[in-house]
């Protein structure tokens, strides 16, 4: 299939399912937005919406919340992404280990006391 076709598209669109991985505890506190473009940027993860847990403990899917709604710990995010491998990035982010990685596949566990 040529470059930057439809077909080309589509058939890249199609291999993709969607995935659930908790967030990392570097996500805590920044906005829906905010950990969207930071998945997108530096994990090269498309998340759509997560699992939101209120005061009560009642549970429920929001697909792409506004600016209003900070990242608990223990979120859960909805990824389309092409393996559930890919979306363990999201779990693994280290701010502190992970910042100046250009290659996301290099996003691992790491050892870093500030990882919860």
């Amino acid at each position: 299939i040529e470059e930057d076709t439809w077909q080309k598209y589509y058939l890249e669109g199609v291999s993709n399912e969607m995935y659930t991985e908790y967030l990392s505890s570097a996500f805590v506190g920044l906005s829906f937005p905010t950990v969207c473009e930071l998945c997108f940027v530096k994990l090269k993860l498309l998340m759509i919406a997560i699992e939101y847990k209120s005061a009560n403990r009642e549970s429920r899917i929001l697909i792409n919340p506004g600016n209003h709604l900070k990242i608990q710990e223990g979120t859960l995010g909805f990824f389309i992404a092409s393996d559930a491998k890919e979306v363990k990035r999201a779990f693994f982010y280290c701010k502190a280990c992970h910042d100046d990685i250009t290659d996301p596949k290099r996003i691992k566990k790491c050892g870093c006391k500030r990882r919860k």
